[in-house]
């Protein structure tokens, strides 16, 4: 195979996501609020350096909030994209504390019904 065409194969191959860490899939209810104002959302997947929320509301990307998940912690955060009504975060700084209990969390979970927010 010749290098032109290798180029091009490469150019045309889907590309892997590069994450620093995994993603795990999860419906866990939490609260996120911003500046003005707090909303309930469903939290579709989470890792140690972000997540994606379902919610009713748009949200712009640059805003800093707070997800607020019930027995785990609060997540300082800067929304990095939305798009009909799911927004994707990215975590600040993640103190160890927070991290471990994140981590506990991910290995008991099974992906199963919502976790209500008490």
């Amino acid at each position: 195979m010749g290098a032109d065409r290798a180029d091009q194969l490469r150019q045309t191959a889907p590309r892997r996501e590069q994450r620093r860490s995994v993603r795990h899939k999860v419906l866990w209810s939490a609260r996120l609020a911003c500046a003005f104002d707090e909303r309930q959302c469903t939290i579709l997947n989470i890792s140690r350096h972000g997540a994606q929320v379902k919610l009713d509301a748009a949200l712009n990307p640059g805003f800093t909030v707070a997800l607020r998940i019930p027995g785990i912690g609060t997540f300082s955060a800067s929304v990095v994209w939305s798009r009909d009504n799911r927004a994707g975060l990215r975590f600040d700084e993640l103190p160890a504390d927070l991290a471990a209990a994140l981590d506990q969390a991910l290995r008991g979970h099974r992906r199963g019904p919502l976790q209500p927010v008490p």
